[in-house]
């Protein structure tokens, strides 16, 4: 599958994916996301992009299972990256445009996780900005942030930790994974 690429070629993505280059969010809640009238784009699942957006979010913006939201930007970057991929490699969208609403529940529910984890509040918002963006700061809430992971023949990658993990097996920069992962992972990264 992606056997060509070497794990020494960690060395060169890994720093720039640890989660200690994050910005935190409390920090960032001085400077709340704004939409600059970008246009969303309603983005349907073709060639070498498949869109398995959750159900929850589908309904929410009424939406039919192959599509979903992206600023339009994003989603010609999405489309030109997909261009790029190997033959038997296709891109798929896990999450995109999320209404306020939607990003309020991700972010509550994910926060009431960290409390019962931490117990104490602050420890617990931070814990939970790692995984979930407070409304307040959220790219998804414009369309532009996506989720996304990679398919071999319509199959999905392995990529260590299934989607919406929350525990250090899904930060980028942990490497304490089988290098068949780490490979799949690498090859997301470039």
């Amino acid at each position: 599958m992606v056997s060509d690429i070497k794990i020494e070629d960690l060395v060169q993505v890994w720093p720039h994916l640890s989660t200690a280059n994050l910005i935190p969010d409390s920090q960032l809640l001085t400077h709340p996301v704004q939409n600059y009238g970008n246009i969303l784009l309603r983005m349907k699942a073709k060639g070498k992009i498949i869109i398995d957006i959750l159900p929850e979010v589908q309904v929410s913006l009424e939406l039919p299972g192959d599509t979903c939201y992206l600023n339009k930007m994003v989603a010609q970057k999405l489309n030109w990256i997909s261009k790029s991929l190997p033959s038997n490699i296709s891109l798929v969208i896990l999450d995109a445009f999320r209404s306020s609403s939607i990003q309020k529940q991700k972010f509550q529910g994910c926060y009431n996780e960290m409390l019962k984890k931490y117990e104490d509040p602050e420890t617990a918002f931070q814990q939970a900005s790692l995984y979930v963006a407070p409304v307040e700061i959220a790219p998804h809430c414009t369309g532009g942030a996506v989720d996304v992971c990679l398919a071999h023949n319509g199959i999905k990658l392995d990529f260590g930790s299934a989607y919406r993990t929350r525990n250090e097996t899904s930060h980028s920069d942990y490497t304490g994974l089988p290098q068949e992962i780490l490979k799949n992972r690498i090859l997301l990264f470039s």
